[in-house]
């Protein structure tokens, strides 16, 4: 069977609410963890050390743009 192009292009366009994000994660020690995480739309970032506070930031970040007058 033959797709359209155009029907796959739309099966895999991002959400009206689509948040892209760039992680990058290296160790600097004996156990110790740097993480920066940037929300790529918006260009705001942090910078953490444990995979939780990772966690957190994006759960944070994610609610934080949800716009209230539209249904989730």
């Amino acid at each position: 069977m033959m797709t359209n192009e155009a029907n796959v292009l739309a099966d895999h366009a991002p959400p009206k609410r689509y948040n892209s994000f760039l992680l990058r994660c290296w160790h600097v020690g004996r156990g110790e963890l740097r993480i920066k995480l940037e929300h790529i739309q918006s260009g705001t970032s942090t910078q953490v050390d444990t995979y939780e506070a990772a966690l957190a930031w994006l759960t944070e970040h994610c609610a934080a743009l949800h716009e209230p007058d539209e249904p989730p």
